[in-house]
Parts: C-alpha cells; sequence; structure tokens
C-alpha cells in the first residue's frame, strides 16, 4: 500500500504544476469571453467619451442618433440581471463649480422649501439634517443652481433653487414644486427661456446621457426622436440645448453601463423659465368666458366638453391631427396648443 507523499515530493509536484500554468493556452469558454468583452467594453466606452468631448456646448448642430419609435414614458429602464448596486444620487458628494464651498452648501441646506401657502409640492419638505446640496454652479446662462436632496419619512424628496450668478443662499429661490425622486438614475432641469435653452442633468459618475427636444414624424408618417450627447462640465452633464416646441415634448435618455449591456432610462426634465400661458378667462366664476372659448375651438376641430358647472371645460384634438389617429408629434401638439391659446385671448377679450 502506498503512503502519502514526503514534503519533498509534494514540492516537486507544486512546481511542476507551476510550471505548466505557465504554458497554459489564454482561457477559452465563459471565462474567456468574459475578459474579451470586458476589453471591447472599455474600448467602446473610451471612444464615446472622446466623442463627448468633442462635442459642443450647443447641442443642436449634429442629431446623433434616432431611438425608438413613438413616445417614450416618463421613466423606462432595461435591466440587467448581476446589476451590482450603486450609491444613490443622496450618498454620493455634491457636484458643481461651487462644490467646494462648504459655506455656501450649508447655507443651501437651510433654505425654506415651501410651506402651506407656498407652492405645490409644499408639504415635501425634509428635515434640514437629512438635506444633501448634491449640486451647485454658476451655469452659463447667467444663473446660479442648486440641486438638493433630503428625506420625508422613507421617500427621498429633491427641490431646485435657483437665482442670479453669483448670489448668496438667501438669493436663491425653489424653481419648481419639491418632487419625490423615485429610483430614476438622475434628476435634470431644463431651462426654456432660451433659445438656447439650459440643460443640466445631475447622474451618477461615468454615466452619459443626450436630449431630445421634440418626437418628429417622418415623410413616411413614423415617428421617432433625434438625441444628441450632453457634455460633462463641472462633474455633471449640460449643455445648450433647443427648447422643446411644446410643453413635456423634451426628453433625456440616461445611459449606464451594466456588465455587458447599456441600460437605458428616458426621463422628462423637470423645466423652468416656460413662458406664461394666455390668460384663461376674465374669472373662474365667469361662464360666459368659457362659452367663448368653445365656440372659438369647436371651428378649429376641438372636440369640446363643457364642465357641469360651467366654468371649465376639456378639450381634445385639434387643427392638427395624427395622420394615423395615433400619438401626435410635437409640432402637431405645438400648433394645437397655439391655436388653444388664441381662442383662449379671444374668448378674454370678450
Amino acid at each position: 500500500m502506498t503512503g502519502a507523499p514526503s514534503d519533498a515530493e509534494q514540492q516537486r509536484l507544486r512546481a511542476g504544476l507551476r510550471q505548466l500554468a505557465g504554458h497554459a493556452p489564454p482561457p477559452r469558454g465563459l471565462a474567456g469571453a468574459a475578459q474579451a468583452r470586458h476589453r471591447a467594453r472599455r474600448r467602446r466606452w473610451a471612444g464615446a467619451a472622446a466623442a463627448v468631448l468633442a462635442i459642443g456646448a450647443v447641442l443642436a448642430a449634429v442629431p446623433a442618433a434616432v431611438s425608438d419609435l413613438g413616445p417614450a414614458p416618463a421613466v423606462r429602464s432595461e435591466r440587467t440581471s448581476g446589476t451590482e448596486a450603486e450609491p444613490p444620487l443622496y450618498a454620493l458628494p455634491a457636484r458643481g463649480s461651487l462644490a467646494g464651498d462648504e459655506t455656501f452648501l450649508a447655507g443651501v441646506r437651510s433654505l425654506e422649501w415651501g410651506g402651506p401657502a407656498g407652492p405645490p409640492g409644499g408639504g415635501l419638505r425634509p428635515a434640514e439634517d437629512t438635506r444633501r446640496v448634491v449640486y451647485a454652479a454658476d451655469v452659463p446662462n447667467g444663473s446660479r443652481w442648486a440641486l438638493v436632496l433630503g428625506r420625508v419619512g422613507r421617500d427621498l424628496v429633491h427641490a431646485w433653487f435657483t437665482g442670479p450668478a453669483g448670489a448668496g443662499p438667501g438669493e436663491l429661490s425653489v424653481a419648481a414644486p419639491p418632487a419625490r425622486t423615485g429610483t430614476a438614475p438622475a434628476i435634470a432641469l431644463l431651462d426654456e427661456a432660451g433659445p438656447p435653452g439650459l440643460l443640466v442633468v445631475v447622474g451618477r459618475p461615468g454615466d452619459g446621457a443626450e436630449y431630445s427636444p421634440s418626437l418628429d414624424r417622418d415623410a413616411t408618417g413614423r415617428l421617432g426622436r433625434t438625441y444628441t450627447p450632453l457634455p460633462e462640465v463641472d462633474g455633471v452633464l449640460l449643455g445648450e440645448v433647443v427648447p422643446p416646441v411644446a410643453a413635456g415634448a423634451g426628453q433625456v435618455r440616461v445611459l449606464s453601463a451594466r456588465g455587458d449591456r447599456v441600460e437605458q432610462a428616458v426621463l422628462l426634465p423637470t423645466t423652468v423659465g416656460t413662458p406664461p400661458s394666455p390668460a384663461v378667462g376674465s374669472g373662474p366664476g365667469d361662464p360666459g368666458y368659457w362659452l367663448r372659448l368653445r365656440d372659438c375651438l369647436v371651428p378649429l376641430g376641438f372636440e369640446v366638453v363643457l364642465d357641469p358647472s360651467g366654468t371649465g371645460l376639456t378639450r381634445s384634438g385639434g387643427p392638427a391631427p395624427a395622420p394615423d389617429v395615433g400619438p401626435l408629434s410635437s409640432a402637431e401638439q405645438a400648433e394645437n396648443d397655439a391655436a388653444f391659446d388664441r381662442c383662449a385671448v379671444r374668448a378674454a377679450a370678450g
């Protein structure tokens, strides 16, 4: 019966295995394929980063790509299995040109988010000790912007504050009603006061973002979007863009590398600087206004239903219907909105 190998024999065996390993061929199968995919992905993303840096601040110049047909939902993600957990925006350090100004950041954290008599969403007021400033900067349109996140119960909420360039915290005001952050990978603010407009997307470092101002119909009647990449500025994605032609038409597509795939999430940015709508009437209790508005809209192709109270209405359709009775393009929606606004002005004038 053979006994256990001696210490000298074990050492010779290990030396032989190391020698064989030194002459082994490159890994094959799943492990080798994964390594090859990893190297290819690094080359792809290095090229993509170089392409983004080459893009100028005005994004309307060269369209990048046409996305899926039809309008996208407010948030759409293509999830991959085995995705590693990443820190939420709330856990990331502040970014932007003012990220190192601790005195300014402390002042922004203490700003009022709105009260019962304030803007809608004023009830989303996180305790100050839960608040974090995740972005603060002077931006190219001559303004100073800050994004603050906080917790209300178990919910993560956020608010944008804006003011003139160089403003102190006390000179900033809430730019839009505070909102629940949800699970979206980024938070975006679009100032439509241009042209050009200004868009900032605060997401996870390393992610990319693209902007589309409109849903367009081609010569065949098909709907699609053209997205253009946003360059990185002070750690976030920011650029001057074409303002959307209709309310809600602008969309942001966030691109995140996850394993061997790229996740896509489409977001509707918070918008500010939108021109005010025409007067909605001489008063909520003026039935004559709503009758005049209806009488103006119906000949233009709108379908109108007056509220039972006689002091409101709902409308659909318009002079620019979709060719396939499906979704409207952004240009068609803008045409209908403009027609409605003209009627609102006429009805208010009596």
